[in-house]
C-alpha cells in the first residue's frame, strides 16, 4: 500500500513530462525553416510559371454579339427643346428678330446688316480699289521710269493751274510713246541688217543653206537675170523648150561655179 502510494506520483510526474516534450517536438517540426532544395524548386517553378506566361498572349473571349452604347455620341438637333418656357408670340419673336445684340450680326433690315450682306456695295469697293492702284501704276511708270520724268509737273500744279497740268503730261505722255516706237525701230533694223550681213556672208563664202524651192524656182535675182538673158536669146530661141534649155544650162553653170570655188578654198583644185 505504501509502494503503490510513493510511486503514482513519480508516475504522474513522468507522462507529464513525457507529455511535454511531445508537445515541443510538434511544434518544432511545425516551424521549421524550408530546406534550400525546397527553396530553389519553388523559385524555379515560379520563374518557369511566369515566363511561360508571359510568353502567351492573351486572348480575348468574342463577345456573344455587338451590344451598342446606350446613346450615341452627338444627340439630334431636333430631339432638343428649343426652349423651355410657353410659345412666344409673334410680336415677342418680331422685336426678337429685331433686337441688336452685343457680339451677334447685325438684325435684318438695319443699316448694319445691309453694309455686311450687300453683294454691289462691296463689288463697288474692290473694284474702285483695283482702279485706283492701276491709275496708280500708271502715272508711276511715268514718273520713275520715263526719260521725260524731269518734265512732269507737280501734283501742287492740279489746283493751281490744271490746264498746264493736264498739257504737260500729255506732252510727257507723248514723248515716251515716240521713245519706245524709236528704240523698237531701231531694235528691228538692227535684227534685219544683221540678217543680212549673215546671208551676204553665206553667199560669198557659198555655205548658204539651199533648198528644193530655191534650187528648181530660183530666187528673185535669178529670176531677174534669167529673165534679162532670156529677152536678149527670145529671137534666137522659140517657143518654151529653148528657155528650159537655157535655166538649166544656166543652173548647171552655176552648180560648177560652186563647186570650183568650194575646191579652190579647200586647196583641192585640180586644173579643171
Amino acid at each position: 500500500m505504501t509502494l503503490s502510494s510513493s510511486l503514482s506520483p513519480s508516475l504522474s510526474s513522468s507522462s507529464s513530462s513525457i507529455r511535454l516534450l511531445t508537445d515541443v517536438v510538434a511544434r518544432s517540426s511545425r516551424i521549421r525553416p524550408p530546406s534550400p532544395m525546397r527553396r530553389w524548386t519553388s523559385s524555379s517553378s515560379s520563374s518557369s510559371s511566369s515566363s511561360s506566361s508571359s510568353d502567351r498572349t492573351m486572348v480575348l473571349e468574342k463577345p456573344a454579339k455587338f451590344n451598342p452604347p446606350s446613346h450615341g455620341s452627338r444627340l439630334r438637333s431636333s430631339s432638343l427643346p428649343k426652349h423651355y418656357a410657353p410659345p412666344l408670340s409673334a410680336a415677342e419673336v418680331a422685336r426678337r428678330r429685331a433686337g441688336d445684340y452685343p457680339g451677334v450680326m447685325a438684325p435684318e433690315g438695319s443699316w448694319a446688316h445691309w453694309v455686311w450682306h450687300s453683294r454691289l456695295l462691296h463689288t463697288c469697293i474692290t473694284m474702285g480699289a483695283l482702279f485706283a492702284l492701276a491709275l496708280a501704276t500708271f502715272f508711276l511708270n511715268y514718273t520713275h521710269n520715263s526719260p521725260y520724268k524731269d518734265l512732269v509737273p507737280p501734283l501742287s500744279d492740279l489746283w493751281h493751274q490744271p490746264g498746264y497740268f493736264f498739257s504737260a503730261w500729255k506732252n510727257v505722255m507723248i514723248l515716251h510713246d515716240r521713245h519706245l516706237a524709236a528704240k523698237a525701230y531701231d531694235r528691228r533694223m538692227a535684227n534685219l541688217d544683221d540678217v543680212a550681213k549673215r546671208q551676204y556672208y553665206m553667199k560669198m563664202h557659198g555655205i548658204e543653206t539651199k533648198s528644193l524651192i530655191t534650187m528648181v524656182l530660183g530666187t528673185d535675182g535669178e529670176k531677174e537675170a534669167e529673165g534679162r538673158m532670156g529677152r536678149m536669146g527670145r529671137s534666137g530661141l522659140r517657143g518654151g523648150m529653148g528657155l528650159l534649155l537655157l535655166r538649166l544650162l544656166m543652173r548647171w553653170m552655176r552648180l560648177r561655179l560652186g563647186t570650183r570655188r568650194r575646191r579652190r578654198r579647200n586647196g583641192l583644185d585640180y586644173g579643171e
